[in-house]
């Protein structure tokens, strides 16, 4: 059966509020990029802070969460599919409500 994997922003990114190796600098960019290379993602999203992390080690596959919606088409097991990234609400809203301001609700209708 064919499988789809994504990976949303922040998973293994040293912007989150966890304690994982890559926030506490127990890991390197290219440590945390053979561990996505690893797990064979097909596409997966990145923070601004986790893409200027990795630096030149972006992680294969990867896009940058902008302020507004980014596609990617994809062929798994023979079939087309395309994968909608939206913005993080904390661009175009508040971390503390998460409530997405008209700016971005106008861009994701787009």
């Amino acid at each position: 059966m064919p499988t789809l994997t994504l990976v949303g922003a922040d998973e293994f990114a040293p912007d989150t509020e966890l304690p994982d190796p890559a926030k506490t600098g127990d890991a390197s960019p290219q440590a945390v990029r053979a561990v996505y290379d690893a797990l064979g993602v097909d596409c997966g999203l990145l923070s601004s802070s986790a893409a200027a992390w990795f630096g030149d080690a972006r992680p294969a596959r990867f896009v940058e969460a902008v302020d507004s919606p980014v596609t990617r088409r994809l062929t798994v097991g023979g079939q087309s599919v395309a994968v909608i990234f939206f913005p993080p609400l904390s661009v175009g809203g508040t971390r503390e409500s998460e409530t997405p301001t008209p700016k971005l609700l106008a861009a994701v209708r787009r």
